[in-house]
């Protein structure tokens, strides 16, 4: 197999032309800002946005901010065309973007060779708690002891 090295802006600019085309794109996901749900070097399948009632409280989505930085974080709030986005690996930090400013909507986390959905009902549950503050605070110090 061939290897293309890109720059990060070549990279998503060409995610960006392959999504609006309708294509799905799969992404290594990079930082530390959607752990422990998303980890670093997991790869993820995002899948064009094919319909705004799509882009729901909890969804992951990859967008791109009012300065033009890609990101992947998942929808904390939404009212209307707003919507506010939040890393699960941040306590404080949201981004505040539009519906237009979607790319596309992490469809599924591949994870050990196994595709699994980020939406199943157990995951679902564990995100709803993990909207909590003092909840997202407790676990992510657990997460960060455990790992060293």
């Amino acid at each position: 197999m061939k290897r293309l090295i890109l720059s990060n802006q070549e990279f998503f600019d060409m995610a960006e032309q392959l999504l609006l085309q309708g294509q799905e794109v799969e992404i290594s996901v990079k930082g530390q800002s959607m752990r422990p749900f998303l980890l670093d070097g997991e790869k993820v399948t995002v899948a064009p946005l094919s319909d705004c009632d799509e882009l729901r409280v909890g969804t992951i989505i990859l967008a791109k901010t009012n300065n033009g930085k890609i990101m992947m974080h998942r929808i904390h709030q939404r009212k209307a065309d707003d919507i506010l986005m939040k890393g699960d690996g941040n306590i404080v930090q949201t981004e505040a973007i539009t519906v237009r400013n979607v790319l596309g909507i992490v469809s599924s986390i591949n994870r050990n060779g196994k595709k699994l959905s980020p939406y199943t009902f157990p995951r679902r549950t564990g995100v709803w708690f993990w909207r909590n503050r003092w909840v997202r605070r407790i676990g992510l110090k657990i997460f960060h002891w455990l790992k060293h």
